[in-house]
């Protein structure tokens, strides 16, 4: 299909006709944003129309949400967020700059989900989460083989290492490791989003290019009947005055 069967789809289908309640789906992008204060409420409606006007969103729908990148959260007190938006061109341009909250710039990152790291609570492996994990249970404080919140034992004992630690803490070896395997693909990944191609009507006209460029004798807008190679040999450079433009200016 060409673009403009797509933009005829998009626009003049009737889904429903197809099956109830069927409607396209629309892509969202994420960035992540690091650095963020825990004390801002980021699910406040109100916060979110203040950040779209502090930074300056083109779209009124520009951030669609926001949630806190990871689930579990610690006793830090800043962590990172994740910015929802149907507009990729917005997500660039906060890669660019960053991300403006209260008046503070935070660096932003292109959110790549499987660059990140997956850490079951379940076995402690990582790759997957607990709820598609089909190995024995394992605590995270202790290393045997029961669930973490039942713990009872003094002893800490990493299950994924055998190190002194619990399984999910940030200097784990195992954990070290991953993160940069993670990081090496990440940095092989473009760090922008792709802007899908523009619509025909939203395309600037062609002759409004040509108008703001500078004009010239090698502007493809006028024809000649002779070519460069047709002039005459001359020792000293010829004037020459075209009638159809008026005297050269000097």
């Amino acid at each position: 299909m060409s673009d403009e069967d797509t933009e005829e789809v998009t626009q003049h289908m009737n889904w429903n006709m197809i099956a109830e309640g069927l409607k396209p789906h629309e892509s969202i992008y994420r960035v992540v944003v690091h650095g963020v204060p825990k004390d801002i409420d980021i699910t406040d409606p109100q916060i979110i129309e203040s950040l779209q006007e502090i930074n300056h969103c083109t779209e009124p729908d520009a951030i669609a949400r926001i949630i806190p990148l990871r689930r579990n959260q610690t006793n830090s007190k800043y962590h990172s967020i994740v910015v929802f938006s149907k507009y990729p061109e917005e997500l660039n341009t906060w890669i660019e700059r960053g991300f403006s909250i209260n008046y503070q710039i935070y660096r932003t990152e292109k959110y790549t989900k499987q660059t990140q790291l997956k850490q079951c609570f379940n076995c402690y492996g990582y790759g997957h989460h607990a709820k598609a994990c089909q190995a024995k249970t394992c605590c995270g404080k202790c290393g045997e083989s029961h669930e973490t919140q039942s713990c009872k034992n003094n002893t800490i004992k990493c299950c994924q290492c055998k190190g002194p630690h619990e399984a999910w803490h940030y200097e784990c070896p195992i954990k070290l490791m991953k993160r940069k395997t993670l990081r090496e693909i990440k940095h092989q990944l473009p760090h922008k989003f792709i802007v899908p191609k523009r619509t025909p009507q939203e395309t600037e006209p062609e002759e409004e290019e040509e108008e703001e460029s500078p004009s010239s004798l090698n502007d493809n807008r006028y024809s000649f009947p002779y070519t460069p190679s047709s002039f005459p040999s001359f020792h000293t450079t010829p004037k020459l005055s075209f009638p159809a433009f008026g005297t050269p200016s000097h």
